[in-house]
């Protein structure tokens, strides 16, 4: 029974397939010393991929006739793609809306504290001078303070305007400190010591003309 059935599946693969090629090798190796062990290896090979053939059909068969929602299940339950696209789209539209009203929120906050702060700024006539600063307004007691129309635009610090006024008969470090703008500077200087630079008013510097006076309070 045994070799029967095996005869029969060899017998049954060979119905389907051209051999006739392969008799003379046979008829050959029957008349070999080691004809068994040749032919038994052939036999394990053969019924060996035999079988794995038709375990690979079965489950191939097995697979294609399961339901499809046993597929999917199989399929560690997946959602389908349409599924989590619609997911996916909703999520990023829920997103823009919340960045959406963060930002409305945002904006309102900000405009709200500008407001305040424009309601808590005094009026512009009630609030302090904003070009000059206190330190050029007060001189010291005993110091004057004099106004030139010598700046920073003209290339000049502190150092340049003293240089300058020194080169043309201002006593020398007789300036006590000054204040430099772009287009004019207040200088002071020792009250004993106001009307020797005062001279200096009209003088020439270069192609401009030196204009220096008392400074005017305000």
């Amino acid at each position: 029974m045994w070799t029967e059935r095996h005869v029969r599946e060899i017998q049954s693969s060979a119905s389907g397939s051209v051999y006739e090629g392969y008799l003379g090798l046979a008829g050959a190796l029957k008349q070999r010393a080691d004809a068994d062990d040749s032919i038994a290896f052939l036999l394990k090979f053969f019924f060996g991929h035999l079988r794995m053939e038709k375990a690979q059909a079965a489950a191939a068969e097995q697979a294609h006739a399961r339901p499809p929602r046993e597929r999917e299940r199989s399929r560690g339950d997946r959602p389908r793609r349409e599924e989590r696209g619609d997911r996916g789209e909703r999520q990023e539209r829920g997103e823009r809306h919340e960045r959406g009203e963060r930002s409305g929120r945002e904006e309102r906050s900000s405009g709200g504290r500008e407001r305040r702060e424009r309601r808590e700024r005094p009026p512009r006539r009630d609030r302090p001078e904003e070009t000059a600063p206190a330190a050029a307004e007060a001189s010291t007691p005993g110091q004057i303070r004099l106004w030139m129309n010598l700046g920073s635009s003209e290339g000049l610090d502190a150092a340049g305007i003293t240089a300058a006024l020194e080169g043309l008969g201002a006593p020398s470090g007789k300036l006590i400190r000054l204040d430099v703008r772009p287009t004019y500077s207040y200088g002071f200087v020792a009250e004993e010591d106001a009307a020797a630079f005062e001279k200096l008013n009209g003088q020439q510097r270069g192609e401009k003309t030196l204009r220096l006076e008392r400074a005017r309070r305000r």
